[in-house]
C-alpha cells in the first residue's frame, strides 16, 4: 500500500504541466515548482528502482518517505494556488489525488505499527517460552543442559550454572554435560541463549568455547578456573567474575497429553542438487501434529535461512494422516503414515508448486536440520502446542549443512 501511495504520487507532477505553461502570474511559478519537483522526484526514483536497487540485497529505502512527504506538501500547495487562478479542476484532481495518496500512505504506515507491535510481541513471548522451556523444572534443566541442576564441577570441566557477581553483558552461564557452553543475556524482559557452539576445547590454564547464535552469529569465549566456584569469564577481552549458584528453576509442572515421536528425514539427489524432506512429529491420543521442511538445497553446502513450516493437526485418512499447510509456491498437501518399529514414517506430498513435484517417499529417524526452536515445543496440549509455533515462528529460520551427492 504504502509503495503504491509512492509511485501514484509521483505521477502527479504531470498534471502541473499544463498550468506551468499557462497559469497567472504566482500560480504558474508554484506549478513550475511543482512540475519540476515531481518530475526530479520521477526520475530520482527510476535510478533507485533500476540503477541501485539492482546493486544491494533487501534495501531499506527510507528516503521514500522524505521525498513523499516533500512533494506532497508542495503538490497541496501547488493545487490550492491553481484552483484559486482559475484552473479548478486541474487543481481539484491533484489536490484530490495527493490527498488520497497521504490517506493511503498513513494507513499503511500505522498498519506496519500496529505488525511490528505484534511482532515485537511475538518475540518477547517467544524468549519467554524457550526459557521456560528450559528451566521450568529440574527434569527440563537436565533433559536441555544434560546435567543436574546440583552438577559439581566435571572432569577438569566447569559443567554447571554459573551467574556474574556484578551486572555486565550477560546474565547467567550454563556448561552443559557435554561440555558445551550456553550463555545468556537479558533481552527485554527475559533472557535469550547465545550457543551453544562447539563443546569446551583447553588453552592453557582454561577453557575457549565457540558459540553461535541462533546460525547467524559466532562469539568466542575465554573460561578460566580460579577455584571450585568461581570462574574468570573472558568476553570480548574482558573479563567477568562469575559464581557458580544454583540454577532459576521455576517450578513449572504440567500434565503431558502429546509424546514427541523425533524427527525423520531423506535427501534425494537431484544433479548438484538434494530435495530435502524432514517432519518433526508429536502424536496425542487421536491426532498426529507436524512440523516440516521440503526444499530443494545444494547438495553438500550449508543451507542456510531456511524457513520451518506448521504442518498443523493431521486429520486421519486410512491408515494415515492428511495435513494441509501454506507453502511460498502456494498450498500444499501431505499424506503421512507411520511405519512399523524403526523404520520411519511414510510421506506423499501434493500439490507443492508446478516447478517441485514430490514423490512419496520413506523418511528414515534422524534429523538433518537440528533446531530447539521446534524440538523444544511443548507437550501439554493441542492448544500450548500452536501457541508455541505462532510465537517462536515468527521470522525464524533454521540452517543445516547438507549432504553431499553420491
Amino acid at each position: 500500500m504504502a509503495w503504491q501511495a509512492y509511485i501514484a504520487l509521483l505521477g502527479v507532477w504531470i498534471l502541473f504541466v499544463a498550468p506551468a505553461c499557462a497559469a497567472p502570474g504566482g500560480a504558474r511559478r508554484q506549478a513550475r515548482v511543482a512540475a519540476g519537483l515531481g518530475l526530479a522526484g520521477a526520475l530520482y526514483e527510476g535510478w533507485m528502482t533500476f540503477v541501485w536497487g539492482p546493486t544491494v540485497v533487501g534495501p531499506i529505502r527510507i528516503d521514500i518517505f522524505l521525498v513523499f512527504a516533500l512533494l506532497a506538501v508542495v503538490y497541496l500547495l501547488a493545487s490550492a494556488r491553481i484552483h484559486g487562478a482559475g484552473w479548478r479542476r486541474t487543481g481539484l484532481v491533484a489536490g484530490l489525488v495527493t490527498v488520497a495518496a497521504c490517506v493511503t500512505m498513513a494507513a499503511s504506515v500505522a498498519q506496519t505499527g500496529r505488525d511490528m507491535a505484534r511482532l515485537d510481541a511475538a518475540r518477547a513471548e517467544g524468549n519467554r517460552l524457550l526459557f521456560e522451556a528450559k528451566f521450568a523444572n529440574a527434569a527440563a534443566y537436565e533433559g536441555y543442559f544434560g546435567v543436574s541442576p546440583a552438577a559439581d564441577a566435571g572432569a577438569g570441566v566447569p559443567v554447571g550454572h554459573w551467574e556474574p557477581a556484578e551486572p555486565g553483558p550477560f546474565t547467567r552461564l550454563v556448561v552443559g554435560g557435554d561440555g558445551r557452553v550456553h550463555y545468556f543475556f537479558g533481552c527485554g524482559d527475559s533472557e535469550c541463549q547465545f550457543g551453544p557452539g562447539v563443546p569446551l576445547e583447553s588453552r592453557g590454564d582454561g577453557f575457549v568455547a565457540q558459540l553461535v547464535w541462533r546460525g547467524v552469529g559466532e562469539r568466542e569465549l575465554e573460561l578460566a578456573e580460579l577455584r571450585a566456584d568461581v570462574l574468570t569469564l573472558r568476553v570480548d577481552g574482558t573479563p567477568h567474575s562469575v559464581h557458580r549458584v544454583p540454577p532459576p528453576l521455576l517450578g513449572l509442572v504440567r500434565e503431558e497429553h502429546l509424546v514427541y515421536l523425533g524427527a525423520f528425514s531423506s535427501t534425494e539427489p537431484l544433479r548438484q542438487h538434494a530435495r530435502v524432506a524432514q517432519l518433526w512429529l508429536w502424536r496425542g491420543e487421536r491426532r498426529l501434529y507436524a512440523v516440516g521442511v521440503f526444499r530443494i538445497l545444494v547438495a553438500g553446502r550449508s543451507a542456510d535461512f531456511v524457513r520451518p513450516r506448521v504442518l498443523g493437526v493431521g486429520i486421519p485418512e486410512g491408515d494415515g494422516w492428511r495435513f494441509a499447510w501454506s507453502e511460498d509456491d502456494g498450498p500444499a498437501e501431505a499424506i503421512v503414515r507411520l511405519l512399523p518399529a524403526d523404520e520411519g514414517v511414510a510421506v506423499e506430498v501434493s500439490r507443492l508448486g508446478a516447478r517441485t513435484p514430490w514423490s512419496a517417499r520413506a523418511l528414515s529417524p534422524g534429523a538433518i536440520f537440528h533446531d530447539e526452536v521446534v524440538e523444544l515445543a511443548p507437550r501439554s496440549s493441542g492448544a500450548d502446542w500452536q501457541h508455541w509455533f505462532d510465537n517462536l515462528l515468527v521470522a525464524h529460520f533454521t540452517t543445516a549443512s547438507i549432504p553431499p551427492n553420491h
